[in-house]
């Protein structure tokens, strides 16, 4: 599969996207999501759609008021070790921090 890496630090969610290349040019996609609690109570003060909204499954709110950089990291640890990884990518803004 690729994988592609997009790292916030606060509001913004930082996430990780699993691309798997089917049969018959079909594709399948999967993907992660985090914010800070801090970020997210900021985010409904602005009246915008609240993260509580989503599962748990689509977005996982760590506490503090910085995204949980470790959480990302095992998810991109089980994804390489569960699948064949075949490129990782990502949005140079943060990722130092992480990749």
């Amino acid at each position: 599969c690729y994988v592609g890496v997009d790292l916030s630090q606060t509001t913004d969610p930082s996430s990780v996207s699993a691309c798997w290349v089917l049969p018959d040019s079909k594709f399948y996609f999967r993907s992660w999501a985090w914010v800070a609690r801090k970020g997210a109570e900021r985010r409904e003060k602005q009246n915008l759609r609240r993260y509580e909204e989503f599962g748990e499954d689509q977005l996982s709110i760590t506490d503090g008021d910085m995204i949980d950089q470790a959480k990302v990291k095992e998810r991109l640890l089980w994804i390489a070790s569960t699948y064949n990884v075949i490129e990782i990518t990502s949005d140079a803004y943060n990722a130092i921090v992480l990749m």
